[in-house]
């Protein structure tokens, strides 16, 4: 989830973004509920590594910052940290696993233990063996005569094609724009049945605007609650 809000932060050049749980979801590779809950449990950590700036409203998103911990705030002070593109998880992961991900993001040219990998990715050893068995299966991983692992030859976008990635994705973004085209309904007919005044005095619709109006049923099964005016 991190992962996927520095990529979100690295888009749009800014270390405050607003970006939607189903955004967020495409670059994580997670389903969208998963997202929320994540979020929930990020920002509710006694030393987070996420601020949350503002609440969703409308048809804008949560607003987080993210922020260094004070647990790492002396070690990123002194760190020099090296140039390239930060964050976000392949789209073949997610067939793959979030296990492959990690382990292929500690994976490189040089060979790495087994043994290692649990440190490098901060999983345990039985996730580690099923991402190198996935990602070995199709060619993202390989053993050497030692024993150890480097990346292999497989390009993730040609896997990810050859698994049928690209069509899933457009299903979930095609049911992504579904939902959204939705809710700008409801956002209209509440806009159109209550006064202006209702806006200020109100910052929430109270309960009986959702039992008359009847939000979509993906608005209630959100974890977070249905969305605010």
């Amino acid at each position: 989830m991190l992962l996927a809000m520095l990529k979100a932060a690295q888009l749009k050049r800014c270390m405050t973004i607003a970006f939607g749980v189903r955004h967020l979801a495409l670059l994580a590779c997670l389903d969208e509920t998963t997202v929320a809950r994540t979020l929930r449990m990020l920002r509710e950590e006694s030393d987070p590594f996420i601020d949350w700036v503002a609440e969703h409203r409308g048809e804008r998103a949560d607003t987080y910052r993210l922020i260094v911990p004070q647990a790492y705030a002396e070690a990123a002070a002194w760190r020099r940290w090296a140039p390239g593109r930060l964050g976000g998880i392949h789209p073949v992961f997610r067939v793959l696993g979030g296990s492959a991900a990690f382990v292929y993001e500690a994976l490189g040219t040089e060979p790495i233990r087994t043994f290692d990998l649990p440190g490098l990715t901060g999983l345990g050893a039985t996730a580690v063996s099923e991402g190198l068995a996935a990602l070995g299966e199709h060619g993202m991983a390989v053993r050497t005569r030692r024993g150890s692992w480097v990346r292999g030859p497989a390009d993730p976008g040609v896997v990810a094609d050859q698994l049928g990635v690209p069509e899933t994705i457009a299903k979930i973004m095609k049911r992504y724009r579904s939902d959204r085209e939705k809710y700008k309904i409801f956002l209209g007919i509440v806009e159109a049945a209550f006064p202006p005044e209702f806006k200020e005095d109100e910052p929430d619709f109270p309960d009986e605007v959702y039992a008359v109006l009847g939000p979509p049923e993906w608005m209630v099964l959100e974890p977070h609650g249905p969305p605010r005016r």
